[in-house]
């Protein structure tokens, strides 16, 4: 399992585009190699349509890492085995 922290930017099809000048992607991933790991994270962001700018923060956790998703996020992540959560900022 792991965990990548991605600096994007909104495409221009998404709904934020043009109001803020990007996010950070907090991304778990659920896999069993890293690169197997970002290659989903990468697809899901880009899914989503966000611009990957930068990847600020990888690391292999554990599923106990897992403390700060609230009870829905946690059952998301156990049945998709994918979770993001995006933090935007304009500055």
């Amino acid at each position: 399992m792991f965990y990548f922290q991605i600096k994007c930017k909104p495409m221009p099809s998404n709904t934020y585009f043009g109001e803020i000048l990007g996010a950070y992607a907090a991304t778990y991933i659920d896999f069993k190699n890293l690169t197997g790991a970002y290659k989903l994270a990468e697809f899901f962001i880009q899914d989503s349509e966000w611009e990957i700018m930068d990847t600020i923060e990888y690391s292999a956790i554990n599923y106990s890492d897992l403390t700060d998703l609230d009870e829905e996020n946690m059952e998301a992540f156990n049945e998709h085995g994918v979770f993001i959560k995006y933090v935007m900022f304009d500055e």
